[in-house]
C-alpha cells in the first residue's frame, strides 16, 4: 500500500446520503484507494455519540461509467446522516496506470527519423500507440522502425546497429540523443535480410553521415524536452550529441486533484478538493 497523506478535512454538515463519490479531476486510472470516515471528536464531550468508522476498498468494481475511466462510486449499506465527520485519504495505489503518450488526449504520439541510403533520403515516421513509455520504450520504437525498413546493419557479434540512440542523462536532467556516421560500405557489418540495407535494397549511403531526429510534433517534443527541429540542425558527417534543450515532461499530468462529493469547503474552488496527489513521486 502506497502512502498518500494523512490530511483530515473538516466536512460541513451534509443531508443524509446512501452513497458518496470519489473522483481524480484528471483523465486516469485508479485502480485501489482507501477511505476512512470517522466522527469527529469535541473534546468537550465525555464521549462520540455517533461514530461512523469503516475502512473500504474501492476499485474498478466501484468505476463509474462516465467515458473517462477517473470516477469511483461507494454505496452504503444503510443511510447514514454526515454532520461534523471527518474524511482522509489512507493511500492511494494507481500501479504507474496514467498514460504519457496518448494520441486523444495529449496529440504526443508522431515523430520522424531521418535515414541515409544510396539512392535517397529515407524518413521514416514513427507512431506510438497510447500507453506508458520510458526514453529506453521510445528508443526501441526507433529501432522497431528502423528494423522494418531494413535501415540497419549487424555487427560480427549478431548486434543490430542503428547509428542512433536516445536515452536519458541523469546529469543533466535531460533526454539525449546520440548519432553516429552510418558506413559507406559494408566492411565488417553483416547486411540485413530485407529491407533499404539489403543487398537487393537501395544500399548505404555514398557519404558516411549521420541520421537525425525529427521532432515535427511540439506535443511529442515536450515529452523528450526537445524544440520543434532537426537535429542535427543539418546533414552532418560528425559524431554528435544532443541534450534536450527544454526541461522533459516524461509525465504531461503531474498532479491529481483528488475529489470527495461528501466534502463542501466554502475556501476552495471546486469545494469538494480532498488532497491533491503527485504523479511521479511515491505516494
Amino acid at each position: 500500500m502506497i502512502r498518500l497523506n494523512s490530511e483530515y478535512h473538516t466536512i460541513k454538515p451534509h443531508p443524509a446520503k446512501a452513497s458518496a463519490y470519489f473522483w481524480t479531476q484528471s483523465r486516469g486510472r485508479c485502480d485501489l484507494i482507501l477511505i476512512s470516515l470517522s466522527n469527529n471528536l469535541d473534546t468537550n464531550i465525555p464521549q462520540i455519540l455517533i461514530n461512523y468508522e469503516f475502512d473500504c476498498t474501492i476499485s474498478s468494481k466501484d468505476l463509474v461509467p462516465n467515458g473517462f475511466n477517473n470516477q469511483f462510486k461507494y454505496s452504503f449499506p444503510a443511510s447514514a446522516t454526515f454532520k461534523d465527520v471527518e474524511v482522509a485519504v489512507q493511500s492511494i495505489s494507481m500501479y504507474n496506470s496514467q498514460f504519457n503518450i496518448d494520441s486523444v488526449a495529449y496529440g504526443n504520439n508522431t515523430f520522424k527519423v531521418e535515414v541515409l541510403t544510396a539512392a535517397t533520403v529515407l524518413v521514416i515516421s514513427i507512431t506510438l500507440k497510447d500507453g506508458i513509455y520510458s526514453y529506453t520504450d521510445i528508443n526501441r520504437m526507433i529501432q522497431t522502425a528502423r528494423i522494418n525498413a531494413g535501415a540497419y546493419l549487424i555487427d560480427s557479434n549478431g548486434n543490430n546497429v542503428f547509428f542512433i540512440q536516445l536515452i536519458e542523462n541523469s546529469t543533466y536532467y535531460a533526454a539525449q540523443v546520440d548519432v553516429y556516421p552510418t558506413p559507406t560500405v559494408i566492411g565488417s557489418y553483416t547486411a540485413p535480410p530485407t529491407g533499404v540495407y539489403s543487398s537487393g535494397g537501395s544500399g548505404l549511403p555514398t557519404t558516411a553521415r549521420v541520421p537525425r531526429l525529427i521532432i515535427d510534433n511540439s506535443k511529442f517534443g515536450e515529452v523528450i524536452g526537445y524544440s520543434s527541429g532537426q537535429y542535427p540542425s543539418s546533414s552532418s558527417t560528425v559524431a554528435a550529441s544532443f541534450l534536450s534543450d527544454l526541461s522533459p515532461q516524461v509525465n504531461p499530468v503531474s498532479a491529481y486533484v483528488v475529489r470527495f462529493s461528501l466534502i463542501n469547503n466554502s475556501f476552495t474552488a471546486p469545494p469538494d478538493i480532498l488532497t491533491v496527489q503527485r504523479s511521479q513521486s511515491p505516494h
